[in-house]
């Protein structure tokens, strides 16, 4: 019966200890601003994005969303290109990692943008996370 407490203790020690470890990644300003991206057709790239290590069991993203024009609700979804939904949803994580089945070509934002913009019919501000 000792040695269950002790274990129980220990484990939460070790949540404590995980939770203080966690990073928050804080969006709050356009990275658009002072571009004309906006007002230009198609795809643009703009420079200089941070590139952050995730910890997806720990860390946390944070996006203020009156910055970005979504409004106060947030709708998110976690799938594959395939399970994404034509509609409601603001915020896509990205399990897809290959949008050609072909694991020698690259595989970035733009690709995972197409694969969200294929099967997202509804037009609107929003964020999308991919892994690559």
């Amino acid at each position: 019966m000792l040695r269950t407490h002790f274990y129980c203790l220990g484990v939460a020690f070790l949540a404590f200890n995980a939770a203080a470890k966690a990073d928050a990644f804080r969006f709050d300003t356009d990275p658009f601003a002072g571009t004309n991206v906006l007002n230009v057709p198609g795809r643009q790239i703009v420079g200089g994005e941070n590139f952050i290590s995730f910890n997806i069991a720990r860390d946390v993203f944070s996006l203020e969303s009156t910055v970005f024009g979504v409004g106060d609700t947030v709708n998110f979804v976690n799938a594959t290109a395939d399970h994404l939904p034509a509609t409601g949803v603001n915020v896509v994580v990205l399990d897809s990692f290959d949008n050609d089945n072909n694991p020698q070509t690259p595989f970035g934002a733009g690709n995972a943008a197409d694969l969200i913009a294929d099967h997202i019919t509804t037009q609107g501000p929003g964020f999308f996370i991919y892994f690559n």
